[in-house]
């Protein structure tokens, strides 16, 4: 037990020591050469408009998020209030803004399924909630690959990203097609544990796989995949609407590069709130359709302030007032062993 929590705090001081050196490495590129006097008079002269409806069509994807998110923990019939689900969706966002290690998703688990074996169930919800996601945006890449040549930089992180959403759809649907045989599986495995571990293991094995039912259930797939169209349109529309405040003279396509750089990007381990990172994606992505350094910089700290503040602002409340209510909101099933 003593190796297992030295091997993970370990693991978690590489993560951060990476994140620190890749997102230093990446600030410095970012700024480097910039001319800050043209930045602050270009993120001054935003037109207020654009940025405006860009906060609010921004604050209406993660109200977009939070509802697919509790479409799919409604999946058990279990009556959530929404204000709980909201609160635990944005304090767990925030706190992956701010760590350099995904904290929210376990916070998701813990203060969603509470102590009981609906941990499960939730890292389900999350596992298909990132599936959907990651379909969408491998779907993206190849509108763009139709629409313009690739960059370079990015032709092989797309490429890859579409082989492993290949992969993980594979084994969803085998995982949801073969319940059975999975979970006759984990029982011949969990023999050789204690029986409360085993029934830790089997109830929320049983709960994760009840989370994978909707993939088949063709009315609640089609409205999940719906759902998720609309946040992907709503963050490219975000990005279009900045270009225009900006007065930077790209194409539609450019959005959709933004977008599409931005996500290779911050999934790299990197400084809290993706910084360096974010704005050098924005630049390496307008790069390609000619706009300056300064002119892409500013925009990408504009995208990155209005990308931010409504997930920050309402998570730092939503943090706090979790703080203060400790009760599971998805109930434990009746007869639920574990503890």
């Amino acid at each position: 037990m003593k190796n297992t929590v030295v091997r993970l705090f370990s693991s978690r001081i590489v993560q951060l020591i990476t994140g620190l050196t890749v997102g230093l490495i990446c600030l410095y590129l970012a700024f480097k050469n910039i001319a800050w006097w043209e930045v602050q008079k270009t993120i001054l002269q935003a037109d207020p408009t654009y940025v405006y409806l860009a906060l609010g069509i921004t604050t209406a994807n993660v109200v977009l998020k939070i509802l697919r998110w509790q479409m799919q923990l409604k999946a058990d019939n279990s009556r959530l209030p929404l204000r709980g689900v909201s609160t635990s969706f944005l304090s767990a966002q925030m706190l992956n803004v701010l760590a350099p290690i995904r904290l929210g998703e376990l916070q998701r688990i813990y203060v969603v399924g509470g102590s009981g074996s609906t941990h499960g169930f939730v890292l389900g919800t999350i596992v298909t909630e990132k599936f959907l996601d990651l379909l969408a945006y491998a779907g993206l890449i190849g509108v763009l690959f139709l629409w313009i040549p690739l960059p370079e930089w990015l032709g092989g992180p797309a490429t890859a990203l579409i082989v492993i959403t290949l992969i993980q759809a594979a084994f969803l649907f085998i995982f949801a097609l073969k319940r059975s045989f999975f979970i006759g599986l984990a029982e011949w495995f969990s023999q050789r544990f204690s029986t409360s571990s085993q029934e830790y293991l089997l109830s929320n094995l049983h709960a994760g796989f009840d989370s994978l039912d909707i993939i088949r259930q063709p009315v609640i797939a089609l409205k999940l995949s719906l759902l998720t169209a609309c946040i992907w349109s709503a963050a490219l529309i975000t990005n279009y609407w900045l270009l225009l405040a900006l007065d930077i003279q790209a194409p539609l396509a450019a959005s959709l590069l933004v977008l599409i750089a931005v996500q290779v990007g911050i999934s790299l381990p990197a400084l809290p709130g993706k910084l360096g990172v974010f704005e050098l994606s924005c630049i390496l992505a307008l790069d390609f359709f000619g706009v300056s350094r300064s002119f892409a910089l500013s925009y990408g700290i504009l995208l990155h302030a209005v990308v931010l503040i409504p997930v920050l602002i309402p998570g730092l409340f939503s943090f706090l007032y979790l703080q203060l209510s400790n009760a599971p909101l998805l109930p434990r099933p009746p007869g639920s062993g574990a503890s």
